[in-house]
């Protein structure tokens, strides 16, 4: 029996591992890079219709209450996170994914949880106290690969935040 074309062209497509540019940016309105990275939103939220950013939680309606105790903003609903799952391209090496995040402070904290059993908590520094202000923030976390099996990153934070980026980098 004879193998086709399609089949051979199959095989050496297979045959070699795809070139990838790094760094991989994931951000809401680009949320994957096929077969490496996604990105998943679990609860609810908002994307800005103004620029590439992830709401969680919602601003308060301006009532002379909140503005003059500063709560211009409500948490996001329980629960509401975002998960990247990441399954490295390359085993035996060194990987980085870091989030950049804006949050209103002071709250949170952020935290960042991985599969491997680490947590890393960023508390979220004061606004300078001007309306609608926030702090921008970066979680990082830092991986060896020995196996190609999917990894999994959850970020949350119990008060109101936005969503920037995801960026995830090979390291030498």
């Amino acid at each position: 029996m004879g193998v086709s074309a399609a089949e051979l062209a199959l095989g050496k497509a297979l045959g070699h591992p795809p070139t990838i540019q790094w760094p991989i940016q994931l951000t809401p309105k680009t949320p994957f890079h096929v077969g490496v990275a996604a990105l998943v939103f679990a609860g609810a939220h908002v994307l800005s219709p103004a620029d590439d950013v992830a709401e969680f939680g919602y601003p308060n309606p301006e009532t002379q209450e909140t503005l003059d105790d500063h709560l211009w903003f409500s948490p996001p609903y329980e629960g509401a996170r975002l998960v990247a799952w990441f399954r490295p391209p390359e085993l035996d090496r060194k990987y980085n994914i870091e989030f950049s995040c804006d949050g209103v402070g002071p709250g949170g904290p952020f935290i960042l949880e991985s599969s491997d059993g680490t947590t890393e908590t960023v508390e979220i520094a004061p606004s300078s106290g001007a309306k609608y202000a926030t702090t921008n923030e970066h979680m990082s976390s830092t991986f060896l690969a020995p196996e190609h099996e999917w990894r999994w990153f959850v970020l949350s934070c119990s008060t109101y935040w936005r969503f920037s980026y995801c960026e995830l980098n090979v390291l030498p």
